[in-house]
């Protein structure tokens, strides 16, 4: 016989059959060891549990953030839409608001215009009594000036009648000329001080070059009979310096015209005297007519009743 009968009768044996209990007790009689955990393992079955839960734990943040970013944009929107509706509704009472504002800016600027006007019309009216108060002295000015001028003319003319050594008459005559221009240039002063006052609130000034727009001319401040200082040729005011002058000036900065009798100018050659209310009186010391007194610290002019 072959391999290949051989291999057929085998195939055709019957197949012997197992007893029916022999698979219970076979499985009773095995023992399986138990699992024993090396250190290590619970980590990684923990590690395995994350791993598999993880991406389900993500999704699922994913998911309620969405959530929660889609309430609050929800809820802005709400509060978006509140306002708008809030301001659609205001929209009339802000147009009424403009337009009272607007009625209010023009009210405030015509108010601020009338107090203007009203401020201005205070100080024309105080103009126009400074004004007329002195109107009188600009005439005085002017027929001082021409005083000055017929003074000068006799005072020529005397040179040139009398060349020569002068005469007690002459010198008499030459005296009495430079007195009285001596106070024809303490009332041009005078008058500058308050027309400088009536510019700059009633205060009077503080040095000497700031009425320079008010004295006409550095001239006037020589007293004619002051020989050493009286210039030889007509100065301008680039050329003249404060200590050159030959009056005394009581220079305050304050309203001296509440103190009518306060000396503003004083003429050492002559002795005349400059008062604050604007007049000049002629050597009223020497003369016995008045006496300086000092209040609060200023000289003053009292006259004396005779």
């Amino acid at each position: 016989m072959n391999d290949l009968e051989i291999e057929t009768l085998l195939r055709r044996a019957p197949q012997p059959q197992p007893p029916a209990v022999l698979l219970e007790r076979l499985q009773q009689e095995i023992e399986l060891p138990k699992p024993v955990h090396r250190n290590g393992d619970e980590p990684r079955l923990a590690q395995s549990w994350i791993r598999r839960w993880l991406p389900a734990f993500a999704f699922g943040l994913i998911i309620m953030s969405c959530l929660v970013i889609a309430a609050m944009q929800a809820n802005v929107a709400s509060q978006l839409k509140k306002q708008n509706a809030e301001l659609r509704s205001t929209m009339p009472d802000l147009e009424e608001l403009r337009i009272q504002h607007a009625n209010y800016e023009r009210v405030k600027a015509q108010q601020d215009e009338l107090e203007r006007l009203r401020a201005d019309n205070q100080d024309l009216q105080r103009l126009r009594g400074e004004i007329e108060r002195l109107r009188p002295l600009v005439s005085e000015v002017l027929r001082l000036r021409a005083e000055n001028q017929q003074l000068a003319a006799r005072l020529s003319a005397l040179n040139r009648r009398f060349p020569t050594a002068p005469t007690a008459e002459t010198e008499t005559d030459l005296e009495k000329a430079n007195s009285t221009k001596c106070i024809n240039n303490l009332k041009q002063i005078a008058l500058s001080y308050r027309v400088w006052a009536l510019d700059n609130e009633g205060r009077y000034p503080t040095a000497l070059l700031e009425m320079t727009n008010e004295l006409s001319t550095p001239m006037i401040l020589f007293c004619p009979g002051d020989s050493a200082k009286y210039p030889s040729t007509v100065i301008g005011w680039n050329e003249f310096r404060p200590d050159m002058a030959s009056y005394q000036f009581i220079l305050s900065g304050t309203n001296d015209e509440v103190h009518p009798s306060r000396i503003i100018t004083k003429c050492p050659i002559h002795g005349h005297v400059g008062i604050a209310d604007g007049s000049v009186h002629a050597d009223p010391i020497r003369t016995g007519r008045a006496r300086e007194i000092t209040i609060d610290g200023r000289q003053e002019l009292e006259f004396l009743q005779k």
